[in-house]
């Protein structure tokens, strides 16, 4: 029997390469977003540490400069907090074209994948049909043979 090579071998690793670079990518992505979420709840906790400074501070009666130094880093990490969460957005977004990317990928690779399974099953079947064929054959000489031989 001879042995099955796919002729689109070639295709299959060069769409196995670009599904293993897809995956690296979303991989990236995912860790931009992980550092994106954290950058934005530090600064939603820096300002949460700043409102209660400045409540602690209006119930003791501090001078109204302190207050307004509250006040002003309050407004900067909301400057901070809204880029970080826009930020985020913008990872997220890409995420979601990273993966999917990496779905359709996956989809062109699988359906390689499956033709070649089908291309294998096909070269199997011929194959098997062919050795029954020339054992039929071998049989059908034999027969004939022992039948001249009898007949002789």
């Amino acid at each position: 029997m001879k042995l099955f090579q796919f002729s689109l071998e070639a295709v299959l690793q060069v769409r196995t390469q670009e599904l293993e670079r897809a995956r690296q990518h979303f991989a990236e992505c995912s860790q931009w977003r992980a550092r994106a979420a954290a950058s934005v709840a530090s600064t939603q906790a820096e300002i949460d540490a700043c409102h209660e400074a400045l409540t602690a501070r209006r119930e003791q009666r501090t001078s109204r400069t302190d207050q307004l130094l509250l006040l002003n880093a309050i407004q900067y990490q909301q400057s901070l907090l809204l880029r970080f969460k826009m930020e985020l957005s913008r990872v997220e977004r890409e995420l979601e074209i990273r993966r999917k990317l990496m779905l359709t990928a996956q989809r062109k690779l699988d359906a390689l994948e499956k033709l070649k399974e089908r291309k294998k099953h096909a070269h199997e079947a011929k194959s098997q049909h062919q050795e029954d064929a020339a054992m039929d054959d071998l049989i059908a000489a034999r027969y004939i043979l022992q039948m001249q031989e009898v007949t002789t």
